[in-house]
């Protein structure tokens, strides 16, 4: 879509980087379609043309004054534009952009393509500035979304205040199972998954919510934990952008389970 706005302004076709690179056909050291790849999708590399990286003329709009107007490519993925957002100060800056979907990371002046990564699923996406977005993608807010469309017609008052009530902890769940990635119904598969671990049941609104919440939370620290021993140091800022951002149930939740007490994390 990015790159099909700029071909309507311009009449240029454009290949922009950072979008360019989530499509896993870009080679990570020549910045260029690979060609094995390309061949092995059905592709051909002649369709395409190099990537632009952010900052570059794609080339002029004609406003109707008949001026040419400059058209720039920008960080056309919403999360390296995200990232650009974030006040990352320093190598050990951290980030999450917190939504419906969650990823977390780092920048990097290189890629992470060793075994520790591929483990860990964690990508190397283009950021700007000839920067690497080196990052893990987490289910986020999606489940409480859902959630909360189930239960429209029945949902409780004073949920907020009944979730911040509620202990820490007590319904644990993996968001990134793929049984959550769109269940019939999303209530029930958080249900089974803590009867299946043999935990209490979470019944009512605000306990699916602390449920979420909370797994949210831990899920968040173990990721930053894998990032860390990726990169060989642990991060001293985590910059959160996005709705979740705002979220009073999440943040709080995170940050207990970020206290650290040696490699003991805390909820």
């Amino acid at each position: 879509m990015p790159d099909y706005f700029s071909y309507r302004l311009t009449g240029k076709m454009n290949w922009e980087y950072t979008n360019a690179t989530t499509t896993q056909l870009v080679n990570i050291n020549s910045d260029d379609w690979d060609e094995s790849l390309l061949a092995w999708s059905g592709a051909n590399k002649a369709w395409f043309g190099r990537p632009t990286h952010p900052g570059n003329v794609i080339g002029h709009w004609i406003c109707p004054q008949g001026n040419e107007i400059p058209v720039v490519a920008v960080a056309s993925h919403d999360t390296a534009s995200a990232v650009i957002a974030s006040p990352l100060n320093g190598s050990r800056a951290a980030y999450l952009s917190s939504g419906t979907w969650s990823l977390m990371g780092f920048e990097s002046q290189t890629p992470f393509t060793n075994d520790t990564a591929l483990a860990a699923n964690i990508t190397n996406e283009g950021g700007a500035e000839g920067r690497y977005r080196v990052l893990k993608n987490i289910m986020g807010l999606w489940l409480l979304q859902r959630v909360l469309q189930e239960r429209a017609n029945q949902r409780s008052p004073g949920a907020y205040r009944a979730t911040q009530a509620l202990p820490a902890c007590r319904f644990i769940i993996n968001p990134n199972d793929d049984r959550f990635i769109n269940p019939e119904a999303m209530c029930s598969e958080i249900q089974a998954a803590c009867r299946e671990t043999a935990q209490p049941i979470p019944e009512s609104d605000a306990e699916l919510a602390r449920c979420i919440f909370d797994s949210l939370a831990l899920l968040y620290a173990d990721v930053l934990h894998e990032l860390a021993q990726l990169r060989g140091e642990d991060f001293s800022q985590l910059h959160i952008v996005g709705g979740g951002c705002q979220n009073t149930l999440l943040n709080p939740a995170m940050r207990r389970c970020l206290r650290y007490s040696g490699d003991r994390r805390a909820c």
